[in-house]
């Protein structure tokens, strides 16, 4: 089973700042940034899936352990990343130094997943160039090329700023054939010709660019925002979060691959309806008759009118089967989606039924808001709403078994 340990050392993301050399108009931390490149990256690789196989399996690992080196190596400066990487023996006994640091954390995870980890540390280029790296790697420049936007306007003629508009500008251009084609296999016939709002200077109103601005829009939405706490979680980043507890939870159960697939990006999206309505609080939710429900409508009515338009038909059918009904076991049987209120029965772990555990993503969601108060009460909070968060939460699992998960002694290690 997962470990305290290592679900703690997972929240670190919530706290490492990015560009703590700039002044920032808001704040840019770490988890926020690979929250904003793996939403991204997802976009792009389906954009191309009708031309080239891309190895989506490769985008969810990649995502995972890049982001369990990121939280040990914190937010070193790209330059100065590079110049290591160019250092053989210096780039090699970094590696080792993130391995060796992170395995401990690892200890109660599937051997098989502790094995690749511990490869990819010591084989850099595990993946080679494949089209899944680059489509990663313009995901990643597009979230850094967002943040540079808005230090730019904060920075008027900053020290350093004209050496990192140079290095955006070569991050902007790498692969610039192949992200002039995903863009363009992305755009759909709605595109106003009027009003045109560019993300870089040189591009166009365009679908993808909305895409960039939409998850980075998820970026400012406070968690609990109506609480004062340390650290402040945004919606983007509580969704990566989510996501990865999500995947874990996924190979703890012997999931299949498509079940592994299906439960990450729920994860990575659940929240996506939000940044039409905002992070409303459960207790207001819970306590007002109907407005659970009269919510989910307005959610489901403005994805149809804001979120459907901006994607191409052909994504539409796998984005909403993440989104629609997040937090319930689903199967497609004959080209129909059948629900499992009892969770997906052993016969139905196969690709060919593209199962969906909601309730393991529900189970992550309920994790990361119990961390989240967790943290809050250990970092000076004395809101009575935390205390009664954590003990509804642990309540709600300490006799419940989702997909053969013991969950009653995952919480015990947090009393």
């Amino acid at each position: 089973m997962i470990r305290k340990s290592l679900i703690v050392k997972l929240f670190d993301g919530f706290t490492m700042q990015r560009w703590n050399d700039q002044l920032r108009p808001t704040e840019l931390v770490e988890i926020d940034k690979q929250a904003h490149a793996i939403s991204l990256a997802y976009f792009l690789a389906k954009a191309i899936e009708d031309e080239e196989k891309i190895d989506m399996q490769e985008l969810v690992e990649s995502s995972v352990f890049r982001y369990l080196e990121r939280i040990i190596i914190t937010d070193i400066k790209p330059p100065v990343f590079s110049r290591i990487k160019a250092d053989e023996n210096q780039y090699k006994s970094l590696r080792v130094f993130v391995k060796e640091s992170m395995l401990p954390y690892l200890d109660g995870l599937p051997v098989e997943f502790i094995q690749k980890f511990s490869y990819w540390c010591d084989n850099p280029n595990m993946y080679g160039d494949s089209l899944t790296q680059k489509i990663i790697e313009i995901a990643k420049a597009d979230a850094s090329i967002w943040e540079y936007e808005l230090l730019k306007s904060a920075n008027p003629g900053g020290f350093g700023m004209p050496e990192i508009a140079s290095d955006m500008e070569l991050l902007y251009n790498k692969h610039i054939e192949l992200r002039r084609h995903l863009v363009a296999k992305l755009e759909t016939r709605h595109i106003r010709e009027e009003n045109k709002i560019n993300l870089f200077d040189n591009e166009d109103y365009s679908s993808y660019s909305q895409l960039v601005k939409m998850f980075g829009q998820m970026r400012f939405q406070v968690r609990w925002a109506q609480l004062y706490r340390q650290p402040p979680t945004a919606v983007l980043g509580h969704s990566f979060y989510v996501a990865i507890l999500t995947y874990f939870f996924s190979l703890l159960s012997g999931a299949c691959p498509k079940r592994i697939y299906n439960n990450f990006f729920t994860g990575v999206f659940h929240d996506l309806p939000e940044v039409f309505t905002r992070d409303i609080i459960s207790p207001l939710k819970a306590n007002i008759p109907g407005l659970g429900d009269l919510l989910k409508t307005i959610e489901h009515e403005e994805m149809n009118r804001k979120f459907k338009m901006l994607i191409p038909e052909r994504l539409r059918t796998e984005m909403f089967y993440f989104v629609d009904d997040e937090f319930t076991d689903f199967t497609t049987q004959n080209n129909k989606i059948i629900e499992h209120p009892n969770g997906i029965e052993k016969e139905f772990n196969e690709d060919r039924f593209n199962p969906r555990d909601g309730t393991i993503v529900r189970l992550a969601d309920h994790l990361a808001a119990y961390l989240e108060a967790d943290m809050a009460l250990n970092n000076g909070a004395t809101a009575s709403d935390f205390i009664k968060a954590k003990e509804k939460i642990r309540d709600t699992y300490s006799q419940k078994k989702i997909a053969g998960l013991d969950l009653a002694s995952l919480f015990l290690d947090f009393k």
